[in-house]
């Protein structure tokens, strides 16, 4: 079996809350060696919310768990000199650097790519932002800054997800952060592979927008024709092609469901088939029907039954249902590992490579756990200067 596809390559991962660190744990989960740079004492934003301690009294929140895991941890005050040196000592033997600070903040520290480029011509150095960093690409909202729920409703994507009082609706996952996170570490990857082909490394700006919009796609091609079609076109098919019903014990959500004949053979079978003479049931509410007979039974009974009908239907799930699903589990979707002094099972990696091995479970970094290994082996420091460093706030 081969090794993992990032195996040999180090990240420096300077980011903070979602967008940044969701990429960075990609890349970890690929292969790749990622240093998470954190402030000292305090550690990254993330660290600050809600926790989850043991009884040692160490404490981390669910989210940095999550995110954070697979990779070394490290504290540098990059504001201080001392610290924007060692920073500069890392870059220059480290192949991607990610950031998503403010725009501007690393540029006034003479961190910034430019600045960078010359230390090390191979970086490839990803910054992920509400609307995009680089100068010859400058919009008008290029200074704004964005978190989630702005990207999802500047994409246009919560316009089109209204609430029954047609009020627009935002996701409750943080897509508007995990979605350029997939971006970003996509792009990397090209930067990766068009460095084998130059030996060059570049610049990559990620803006949060961009990606949310290239992920509402159809319904911005379609304002290529504007009126051409109608704002809310009927289906002449038959009852609705998307449908979300009630069961005994939940939701069930209907798909691709426009087939005449698999309505027929359903109203059979729940005792209507008066409703077929004639396609009746293009002319009632199929939805009360359905729950007529949906309500009476658990929702993995009424998916059976359809499903063995060629419907596609699927369970709404809870946490709890996708914490326990025997699907993923199978599939090798968690990964289970010791931290804070108990077991945490979270999401893997969707990727399967038949040729490649899963990323193991590893927890993720105490706060400046790995200094003295990434300071000592990586940027030369001695025992001693690594202990005047800490000793002076620097690390």
């Amino acid at each position: 079996m081969s090794k993992l596809p990032l195996a040999g390559i180090r990240v420096l991962d300077c980011t903070h809350i979602i967008a940044g660190p969701f990429t960075s744990m990609l890349l970890a989960q690929a292969g790749a060696q990622v240093i998470k740079i954190e402030p000292p004492v305090t550690g990254e934003r993330l660290r600050r919310g809600a926790t989850v301690p043991n009884d040692r009294g160490e404490r981390a929140p669910i989210n940095f768990i999550a995110l954070n895991r697979g990779k070394l941890g490290i504290t540098l005050n990059l504001r201080d000199p001392q610290g924007q040196d060692a920073f500069k000592r890392l870059v220059a033997v480290s192949d991607v650097l990610v950031e998503n600070y403010r725009p501007g903040a690393l540029k006034r520290l003479g961190l910034d790519y430019e600045s960078l480029k010359p230390i090390n011509p191979r970086l490839i150095y990803a910054s992920i932002s509400g609307y995009g960093k680089r100068r010859d690409l400058h919009g008008p909202y290029s200074e704004w800054t964005a978190h989630n729920p702005s990207a999802q409703a500047m994409s246009g994507l919560m316009d089109g997800s209204r609430d029954a009082s047609n009020r627009p609706m935002q996701v409750a996952a943080p897509i508007g952060d995990t979605v350029p996170a997939l971006w970003t570490a996509y792009g990397i990857t090209l930067a990766l592979r068009q460095r084998d082909l130059t030996g060059a490394g570049q610049f990559l700006d990620m803006a949060m927008y961009d990606a949310m919009t290239m992920h509402n796609y159809g319904a911005v091609a379609a304002e290529t024709l504007g009126d051409a079609i109608p704002e809310h076109a009927v289906s002449s098919l038959g009852p609705s092609h998307h449908m979300l019903f009630e069961a005994q014990d939940g939701w069930v959500m209907l798909s691709g469901a426009s087939e005449h004949d698999k309505w027929e053979r359903l109203f059979e079978h729940i005792g209507r088939a008066d409703l077929n003479e004639g396609q009746r049931y293009l002319t009632v509410d199929v939805k009360a029907i359905l729950e007529g007979w949906s309500k009476q039974m658990p929702r993995a009974d009424v998916c059976r039954t359809m499903l063995s009908m060629k419907f596609s239907p699927a369970p709404v799930q809870t946490a709890k249902d996708v914490y326990d699903c025997p699907q993923l589990a199978a599939r090798g979707m968690f990964v289970e590992f010791r931290h804070l002094g108990r077991m945490f099972r979270v999401l893997g990696d969707p990727i399967k490579l038949a040729d490649a091995p899963c990323a193991p479970g590893s927890p993720p970094p105490l706060l400046g756990e790995h200094n003295d290994y990434v300071f000592g082996e990586l940027a030369g420091y001695s025992e001693a200067q690594i202990k005047a460093l800490k000793t002076q706030g620097v690390l």
